[in-house]
């Protein structure tokens, strides 16, 4: 039986005695062992919920300590601010980094590149859009980028949010159950809030963001128009995208070459990926709407 099983009983038969803040530090004790983030913050949760009989304000500390491990976890009241991220360092560090982190053998990242990449295909069907969003932040992350999903974790901000190096930004509206042949006004309406919520919660003059909207078309409706330098990724482009993801997990899965930083940011570049390249290569610009007659 696991120590984090066995700490879970055993909080929670001090609990049931009433020894709460005994009940927290049993869970406390098992948090070193747990590689997990988001599994850690959950667990730090269940600490929290017990001392919060005894001490509160600490419970208050310790459930925001577990939202910096796992956004997806209860919010304090009143404590709706999304964490802010960077960009994690060099990108082909970061992303061999994540890679051997997310994947044990070569085998592994092709089949798990392969899943990944399976939910991030447009489909119709409502309520889809969660597991879109989810792998795109996931997506983020083992491209080496900072990655969160703003709306998700207070409400507030865009669908998902990239800091793709040097204090430059991707923010993201994802329409991936988009059938109309144009972006509505609302659509980009949509975008800009979530530009004017990037000015607002990273207000420091050298970090900047582009506007990306995933979508099935890049022709506004004849009353939309895209915040200035706003992209789209359409849903062609999307597919290419996927293809080149798909070719560099195949590429760097050989000889397992994911594990070393030079074949990762020979292959970043080969395949596209390199942040100074994406939004050349896997956006364009809104083409001009057509006019409504009169």
């Amino acid at each position: 039986m696991s120590a984090v099983a066995v700490a879970e009983r055993n909080a929670f038969e001090n609990a049931l005695a009433g020894r709460f803040e005994d009940a927290k530090s049993t869970l406390n004790a098992a948090f070193d062992s747990i590689p997990d983030a988001r599994f850690l913050g959950w667990l730090k949760q269940r600490a929290a919920a017990y001392l919060h009989a005894v001490d509160p304000v600490s419970a208050r500390a310790l459930q925001q300590s577990a939202r910096i491990d796992n956004n997806y976890i209860l919010k304090v009241p009143n404590d709706v601010r999304s964490v802010r991220i960077t960009a994690v360092g060099i990108q082909a560090e970061a992303c061999s980094a994540a890679l051997s982190r997310e994947y044990s053998t070569s085998r592994n990242l092709q089949v798990g590149v392969d899943a990944l990449l399976s939910d991030l295909i447009p489909v119709a069907q409502q309520g889809t859009f969660e597991k879109f969003e989810a792998a795109f932040e996931r997506l983020g992350t083992l491209l080496g980028f900072g990655s969160s999903r703003p709306d998700k974790e207070t409400g507030r901000g865009p669908d998902n949010l990239w800091a793709v190096g040097a204090d430059r930004y991707w923010v993201v509206e994802a329409k991936s159950e988009a059938v109309a042949a144009e972006v509505s006004r609302g659509n980009l309406e949509q975008l800009s809030h979530s530009m004017d919520w990037f000015e607002s919660e990273y207000p420091e003059p050298a970090r900047t963001a582009l506007p990306v909207l995933i979508h099935r078309s890049k022709r506004p409706m004849w009353d939309a128009v895209p915040r200035a330098g706003a992209r789209a990724m359409t849903f062609g482009k999307l597919e290419q995208f996927r293809e080149a993801i798909r070719g560099f997990a195949a590429a760097v899965s050989i000889a397992d070459g994911y594990r070393y930083t030079d074949t990762v940011r020979q292959n970043l570049v080969q395949f596209g990926l390199n942040s100074g390249q994406l939004a050349e290569r896997w956006t364009a610009d809104f083409e001009p709407p057509i006019r409504r007659q009169s």
